[in-house]
């Protein structure tokens, strides 16, 4: 069967079945396929698994219409919106297809079942999964610039917030404004001013930390980083290095930024960090208030 250019070794599937002999055989099937494949044998051993391990399927045994396995597949679900969800089956009538379904579950094969059977239901799921996840990151990405959108600012820098509450742990907004964009615009046209924002929007991209920090287009000519676990000096340095990558360009910007402390909230953090940009661009030392 074609597996439509699928690299089925970035998967991690983790099987939840109690019979050994079709654990193992299911588990055999799974690596001849090209998967990594880990064995459960109860619900609380497969939940722990979950919690320890990045998971991408859960190939769990459903026993009859009334098994409670229903739950779990809802709280597998809630709890790990990463991991689709394939039920197995014996039973050839009367099956919670429905249920099962409205439980969370993205679709089930019945037993036994071939090798092909199992690799296309995986094979749809994974295509599915991977088309949902391109369109919501084409949702909330900036398309000239290639950096997220405002909409997803706002998603992320919340989410930051929550957990440098719960960890204890800094971290850093930066905004950035390029100075005189209008007056180039007018000048230029707006050819010229969306290669300087791209370019600007490229600069971003490389000198922040990739799969820490994140990049924003926050409106026309502003942009915004966050920085993960960063401090005053990891945000100071993050613009000494834009500041000189811009001055190869021949471009001028005005930046300022924040960085969390106990009992900030979004707000408080995007008017420091407004605060400090508007000094900035005025060519206010920062020892003055």
């Amino acid at each position: 069967m074609k597996k439509a250019s699928i690299d089925y070794s970035k998967e991690h599937l983790l099987v939840l079945e109690k019979d050994p002999h079709f654990r193992e055989e299911l588990l055999r099937t799974l690596s001849f396929l090209g998967f990594k494949a880990d064995p459960a044998t109860s619900v609380s051993q497969a939940l722990e698994m979950l919690k320890e391990n990045q998971f991408t399927f859960l190939l769990s045994d459903l026993t009859g219409p009334d098994s409670k396995r229903l739950k779990v597949f809802h709280d597998v679900v809630l709890n790990h919106p990463e991991v689709s969800v394939l039920v197995m089956t014996t039973v050839p009538k009367g099956y919670p297809y429905k249920e099962v379904i409205s439980a969370g579950a993205s679709d089930f094969v019945k037993k036994p079942f071939e090798a092909g059977e199992l690799e296309a239901k995986v094979q749809r799921i994974i295509l599915d999964r991977d088309r949902r996840a391109e369109l919501s990151e084409l949702s909330i990405t900036d398309s000239l610039t290639g950096l997220y959108n405002q909409r997803h600012f706002y998603t992320r820098l919340k989410e930051e917030l929550a957990r440098a509450k719960r960890q204890f742990r800094p971290f850093s907004l930066i905004l950035l404004d390029l100075d005189d964009f209008k007056a180039y615009n007018d000048t230029y046209g707006h050819f010229a001013g969306d290669e300087v924002l791209r370019s600007f929007g490229g600069i971003i991209s490389n000198l922040i930390r990739e799969g820490a920090d994140s990049g924003y287009r926050y409106g026309g000519d502003e942009f915004a980083i966050i920085l993960t676990e960063a401090d005053r000096g990891m945000a100071e340095e993050i613009c000494r290095r834009i500041e000189k990558s811009l001055e190869e360009k021949e471009y001028n910007a005005s930046m300022g930024y924040s960085t969390y402390s106990t009992g900030m909230t979004v707000k408080g953090l995007v008017e420091e960090a407004d605060k400090a940009l508007y000094k900035s661009k005025l060519r206010i030392p920062d020892d003055v208030g």
